[in-house]
């Protein structure tokens, strides 16, 4: 018997930097950011921790979902924003441009297994017109 398992799924675009202007990658991109943090600004990096003064800026966009193909979040994510290098560069105070993938499920047990993730030839065609580097991370919980 197969069990189906639930997926979290996040594609995102992450540009951080010393002295990154969140607001400048908006204006440059054309795209309202998922979550930014500017530098110099007081934040509360976890539940039930103490406040601390944000020491990179930060802007990220994100497709977040837990159903439908992988490869559809993925141009969706592209689509929403030209995206490259020149265009990155241009940006001041940029340092760390990239794209993540981020795959979560719950398993039962750790017996073995594979989980398998598949990426379309035409999503890695668009993810190296980005000229970003490409990271992925898959998370496995046991249930």
């Amino acid at each position: 018997m197969t069990q189906e398992h639930k997926y979290t799924k996040a594609v995102a675009i992450y540009i951080r930097g010393k002295d990154l202007d969140p607001d400048a990658v908006t204006r440059a991109l054309g795209a309202n950011p998922s979550f930014y943090r500017k530098k110099g600004e007081r934040c509360v990096p976890s539940a039930g921790s103490r406040s601390a003064i944000v020491k990179v800026g930060v802007w990220r966009l994100s497709i977040e979902t837990d159903s439908g193909p992988l490869s559809g979040d993925i141009e969706k994510l592209l689509s929403i924003v030209s995206v490259n290098t020149n265009v990155i560069g241009g940006i001041k105070g940029v340092e760390d441009p990239f794209i993540d993938v981020f795959v979560a499920t719950s398993i039962h047990g750790y017996r073995g297994g594979a989980l398998s993730v598949t990426i379309s030839k035409e999503n890695v065609s668009s993810i190296a017109k980005t000229g970003l580097p490409f990271f992925m991370t898959i998370c496995l919980t046991k249930k």
